[in-house]
């Protein structure tokens, strides 16, 4: 006789509610990448801010409530590092993904040591299922997006 003991799982039995969009900051310095990545959230039900730099994001982050950031690493000013660090003296605790065509350990380290809530490192050009599977990972309990 074989018994397996496996732990429940509480958080399968909350319900997701499908009347709560993600509330996305998006910052990404080029047009063309923010512009497709904006309409490919938005395709997945999220409500999209999309700003050139950190400034502008900056700015209106307290207006947009977001859920997640997402935002390139490196850009003109203000890189996406010290932005998250910057977000999260307004938004404690709010994840974020990093988007970047970098990579090696020395970055991985440093995005690993970011204080204050969850922080994915994403390579560039990503690919779309992949990317909205990380997204669902860091959003808040009852907040999902469609499909």
């Amino acid at each position: 006789t074989v018994q397996i003991w496996l732990p429940a799982i509480i958080a399968a039995a909350l319900p997701v509610r499908a009347d709560i969009r993600p509330v996305v900051v998006l910052v990404d310095d080029d047009v063309e990448v923010r512009d497709i990545l904006a309409d490919t959230l938005a395709s997945y039900g999220c409500l999209v801010s999309a700003y050139a730099n950190a400034t502008s994001a900056l700015a209106r982050i307290a207006d947009n409530a977001p859920d997640l950031l997402i935002s390139d690493l490196s850009m003109p000013g203000t890189d996406g590092m010290t932005l998250i660090r910057q977000v999260r003296l307004l938004r404690p605790g709010l994840a974020a993904i990093l988007l970047t065509g970098h990579s090696g350990r020395d970055l991985e380290e440093a995005v690993a040591n970011l204080a204050g809530g969850r922080v994915l490192l994403v390579q560039k050009p990503a690919r779309v299922a992949a990317l909205a599977a990380q997204i669902n990972a860091l959003l808040p309990d009852g907040v999902r997006l469609i499909a």
